[in-house]
């Protein structure tokens, strides 16, 4: 794990507000996970709308569908929360659901950070979380 990544999830842990409210973000990916429909899944974040975001994987992973987890964030915050909880998905128990159906690729790379936003960007409240995920055949 980089070092960046421990300071992120550090800095959560530590804040009891930030950790509380990121923990409920993390319940309602659990929530979602545990559909037997859920074949795998993904957490991610950007800086355009999950709908874009989904149109552009779907072309290439047929993921079919997508929730914002959280929005309306600055680009600093919105990383924090999602190496938060990208590390809750791949660092929970191996028998959970969110290790078990947590995307692979992603899942064997810890910390698949998403495309960073413009520099112009990085102050604006436009960035978001969202889950993406394939369903069952």
């Amino acid at each position: 794990m980089r070092e960046e990544t421990k300071e992120t999830i550090k800095e959560i842990k530590e804040n009891k507000r930030k950790r509380e409210m990121a923990d409920r973000y993390f319940d309602a990916i659990v929530a979602i996970a545990y559909s037997p429909r859920v074949k795998d899944f993904s957490v991610g974040y950007t800086y355009r709308t999950a709908a874009h975001r989904l149109r552009e994987q779907r072309r290439y992973d047929k993921w079919y569908n997508v929730v914002t987890i959280a929005e309306k964030m600055t680009y600093n915050d919105a990383r924090t929360l999602e190496i938060y909880l990208q590390y809750r998905c791949i660092e929970e128990d191996r028998r959970y659901v969110t290790y078990t159906k947590y995307y692979g690729p992603h899942r064997m790379r810890a910390y698949n950070p998403g495309k960073k936003s413009p520099l112009h960007l990085r102050d604006e409240k436009i960035h978001s979380i969202y889950m993406m995920w394939r369903e069952t055949d």
